[in-house]
């Protein structure tokens, strides 16, 4: 299981084991891979800044990330009560997540197989 695999399954894990906030829910769509196609795909993950796709979190990277992402989904679930849409939602994550040294970087595939 790779280092992406197991931050998706903690991350899953910590969201999942609460009532569901927007927030949670948004954070978790903005982590969730995407293929448009069958032959190309997004995946996405949380990386320190100034490191790119290649670069693999450490096990205390990915702890620190998930620990990061609680933190700013309950800073911003109760300063936003009524939260707005989810692409104002996904931008606050993301602005939160920048203060923390983290940027949301985005891979695209190709599948060749």
């Amino acid at each position: 299981m790779n280092g992406l695999s197991i931050a998706i399954l903690v991350s899953t894990f910590l969201i999942g084991c609460t009532a569901q906030s927007e927030y949670e829910s948004s954070a978790r769509e903005m982590l969730r891979d995407e293929f448009p196609q069958s032959h190309y795909g997004f995946i996405k993950s949380w990386k320190p800044i100034g490191k790119n796709y290649e670069y693999t979190l450490s096990e205390n990277e990915l702890e620190k990330s998930t620990i990061d992402v609680t933190s700013c989904i309950k800073y911003l679930s109760s300063k936003y009560p009524t939260p707005p849409k989810e692409i104002l939602r996904s931008f606050q994550i993301v602005e939160c997540m920048k203060t923390k040294g983290w940027y949301l970087e985005t891979e695209e595939i190709i599948i060749t197989r």
